[in-house]
């Protein structure tokens, strides 16, 4: 995909001292009953602060047209978001902005009826708390793992959030110069290369700082567009390079796990949750297995059973899938795909998702109940496909749900493993990943891409569940659920 960034984001201002703190403003509508959020999770304890974050009460006259008049309702769901942010710690030398994300949007649809329940709707709304470092007169986003903070807001209630932060440091002057780009170029080539060989061509690259330790270092935020077997789609990733050092920086352990060989399948066991993890097959970048690798030690202390972690094979998906996916309780695939499609095996073996696809239906303790797709495009919202609900009528004979994306998904956007981490600290399984997807600071700047569906903003999650488990969390993962109902949650486009 052809990739452009921009922020994208209409902006009203108020200056604090040599701060710059903002509110960004999206349009909203009115809410219905579809709702989820972490009804099931406790709040970590947060720092406390005398930290007051501004924001601008009224609009201008361009804002306002924009919005379509839906003022009222963003400035209450603004509000209970800047109250809510208030107990972050405070950094030093750094400055923070709140951000209105995007949106997250709801319909519902019996089996067996052509129309939807309710037209769409929206379920609640994301602020993002961004850090900046300010040097010179310039603005650079703080990146890492320790800088998220989002806020799912809904009628002027916080009903999820997802809190990553620590306090920072930053120097007053600088204390170092940074490497120029051509002196950290070839380090960049370098890796491109290993990784994608002659399929990866350098896009652009931003300049960032990136959390080291308690303190943060220039960075360069660097974007790879990698040609795939179709010249309309492209897939892509982003990586940072330390602009001091001149290394690339290790986004998060590598637990040097690799793939099994699965040619038999490993009976499903105890009483615990069975976990399968499938990255694609005959594909050089070693990042799919990374992600799997990293999901399965974060969702360990869920006390869940690592059954099969494998390579591609459509034939686990579709004629053996009794013996593989469906008999997990939970499977992460990691994977090329295209609208309702896994690219399995990279230019070979495609699993399509439908009618030979019917998941959770077995007659054992351990069938699947919570498919992860870490694969482009493939879960379709009511925007993309107004017959979103087809395939997955299909697909769920007992499943919960199934979480994904509905536009084009960086390869190392950390969600997964993050995912996991949540989905073992007792997160709902949907609300944790469409907060995990909106707080990545991959998706904060807008990447759009060409892919199968068009060209749209990178990053948007979409899941569907069983209505009545859109809240289910990995303790409810017990039983068949009885698809007679289908829910669809999605992140819009804008902003």
């Amino acid at each position: 995909m052809r990739i452009s960034r921009s922020l994208q984001l209409l902006t009203a201002c108020v200056v604090i001292g040599a701060s710059c703190v903002c509110c960004h403003f999206a349009p909203g509508r009115s809410n219905t009953p579809a709702s989820i959020g972490d009804v099931a999770f406790v709040p970590p304890q947060i720092p406390k602060s005398m930290r007051v974050f501004a924001f601008v009460a009224g609009l201008d006259n361009a804002q306002s047209a924009w919005l379509g008049g839906s003022t009222g309702a963003i400035s209450v769901d603004r509000e209970a978001a800047i109250q809510f942010f208030d107990a972050l710690p405070v950094d030093v030398n750094t400055t923070v902005e709140m951000v209105m994300g995007r949106e997250l949007r709801s319909q519902r649809i019996k089996r067996g009826s052509d129309a939807p329940m309710e037209h769409e709707t929206l379920d609640s709304r994301y602020f993002v708390m961004q850090r900046f470092v300010i040097e010179g007169g310039r603005t650079f986003r703080v990146v890492g793992a320790h800088s998220k903070a989002i806020a799912q807001v809904r009628n002027g209630e916080v009903v999820g959030h997802l809190i990553r932060w620590r306090r920072l440091s930053a120097p007053a002057v600088p204390t170092v110069t940074p490497m120029k780009w051509e002196a950290v170029s070839g380090v960049v080539l370098a890796r491109i290369t290993s990784r994608f060989g002659d399929r990866g061509h350098l896009r652009d690259a931003e300049v960032v700082y990136a959390e080291n330790g308690l303190s943060v270092v220039p960075a360069y935020a660097v974007t790879v567009e990698i040609d795939t077997e179709s010249s309309s789609v492209k897939d892509y990733d982003l990586f940072y390079v330390d602009a001091v050092a001149g290394g690339i920086l290790q986004q998060g352990p590598d637990p040097a796990e690799l793939p099994m060989e699965c040619s038999i399948s490993l009976a499903a066991t105890g009483t615990n949750l069975n976990v399968d993890r499938f990255i694609i097959g005959h594909d050089n970048d070693d990042t799919w297995r990374l992600n799997a690798a990293r999901f399965g030690a974060a969702i360990a202390p869920a006390n869940v059973i690592l059954r099969h972690f494998c390579r591609g094979d459509r034939s686990r998906f579709v004629s053996n899938e009794a013996a593989f996916v469906d008999s997990s309780d939970v499977t992460l695939v990691e994977a090329h795909g295209a609208p309702g499609e896994i690219d399995i095996v990279r230019a070979f073996e495609t699993v399509t998702l439908g009618a030979a696809t019917r998941y959770g239906d077995g007659q054992d303790k351990h069938t699947l109940k919570l498919l992860i797709l870490h694969v482009c495009e493939v879960v379709a919202s009511p925007a993309d496909d107004n017959r979103w609900f087809d395939r997955w009528f299909e697909v769920f004979q007992g499943l919960h749900a199934v979480v994904g994306y509905r536009s084009v998904a960086l390869i190392a956007d950390d969600v997964t493993p993050n995912y996991a981490a949540s989905l073992a600290a007792g997160k709902p399984v949907i609300s944790a990943w469409m907060e995990e997807i909106a707080s990545s600071d991959k998706y904060v700047v807008q990447i759009k891409a060409d892919g199968a569906g068009g060209a749209r903003p990178a990053g948007r999650g979409a899941a569907v569940a069983v209505c009545e488990h859109e809240n289910d969390t990995l303790a409810n993962l017990t039983g068949a659920a009885d698809a007679q109902c289908l829910i669809v949650f999605w992140h819009s486009d804008q902003p």
